[in-house]
């Protein structure tokens, strides 16, 4: 394998680890966004 072959291989790899973290985040962005919002539906008293 050539060093061109490798750093492509090596920067895929990076890009798709980036890709889920980004992706895993946006997830977790959206629950705290629809956790904080009021719901009328639910009575606690």
């Amino acid at each position: 394998m050539t060093l061109l072959e490798r750093s492509i291989q090596l920067n895929q790899s990076q890009i798709k680890k980036r890709e889920i973290h980004l992706n895993r985040y946006h997830f977790l962005e959206y629950n705290l966004s629809e956790a904080l919002i009021i719901q009328l539906e639910i009575n606690i008293y």
